[in-house]
């Protein structure tokens, strides 16, 4: 892009990373025991619903993923003002 490479500045997010570590086995089928989840593929979205984030083209697209590989499911977790159309939107899909 042109820019000179003393003009940028890297600043990390500042996450502790052992948030991120994995977890146990029976810890996993103890939480998508409390989410419901089966065996099932599970994609997840984070982020706040907003309609730049994207989400309804992801609902689109995850149209096409569950015809590929039917024991899929999208979870997205968020807030935010675009929920309701989003939520209209899954119901329309």
């Amino acid at each position: 892009m042109g820019i000179s490479l003393d003009k940028i500045q890297v600043i990390f997010r500042g996450r502790d990373k052992t948030n991120f570590e994995e977890l146990p086995e029976h810890k996993i089928q103890e939480i998508r025991k409390d989410l419901g989840i089966g065996d099932e593929r599970i994609y997840l979205n984070v982020s706040r619903l907003l309609e730049r984030k994207g989400q309804s083209n992801l609902l689109k697209a995850f149209r096409k993923v569950i015809l590929v590989f039917p024991d899929s499911k999208l979870l997205i977790a968020g807030e935010g003002p675009y929920r309701d159309v989003l939520e209209q939107k899954i119901f329309s899909l």
